[in-house]
């Protein structure tokens, strides 16, 4: 059984608190703070929708044992895999090492040889990945659009769910 915990909180939001003064038409400080929890909830409620992170965020991964093959990360899109440790047959702590160990390839992660044999306990392997894009301007516009209608929304209550939907339509993940 695997789960996913969020060690590093998404940072920095995509969308800058000047940006979205700028897009809502705001030009006083008095709603700063409410305009910024938006920008947090809008983020979030496209990520829920496209069901991928959007803002860089470290996650741990953890299984109770390796695979008889490959890791298929479910967390998307994954930037880096920054550590893969386990507990050996002994309980000892080990990390494997990228290229000796280990390949990464499109949320595939690939023994070189075999898995190594883990100690009998939950969470026996731990695997910790920076998720998100990287820079805001490497987030697809339509998203980044998405984002803006929904603080908008959040903002002043405009509905724009049909124009959401239609910027986000491409970015879906098809479940069967």
């Amino acid at each position: 059984m695997a789960y996913e915990k969020l060690i590093t909180p998404p940072s920095p939001e995509p969308i800058l608190l000047a940006d979205a003064k700028i897009h809502l038409r705001v030009d006083f400080t008095d709603d700063d703070s409410r305009i910024t929890r938006h920008i947090t909830e809008a983020r979030e409620w496209v990520e829920k929708r496209i069901q991928q992170n959007i803002a860089a965020a470290t996650w741990e991964i953890a299984l109770d044992e390796f695979p008889t093959s490959e890791i298929e990360l479910t967390i998307e899109p994954v930037n880096t895999v920054t550590s893969i440790k386990y507990d050996d047959a002994d309980n000892v702590e080990q990390t494997l090492t990228v290229t000796t160990d280990y390949t990464y390839s499109n949320g595939i992660i690939s023994p070189v040889g075999d898995w190594p044999a883990t100690y009998d306990k939950a969470n026996a392997v731990r695997i910790r990945v920076v998720t998100g894009y990287s820079a805001a301007n490497l987030i697809p516009s339509a998203v980044i659009a998405a984002i803006y209608l929904k603080i908008k929304e959040l903002y002043d209550g405009t509905d724009a769910d049909t124009a959401i939907h239609r910027l986000l339509t491409n970015y879906y993940t098809m479940v069967a």
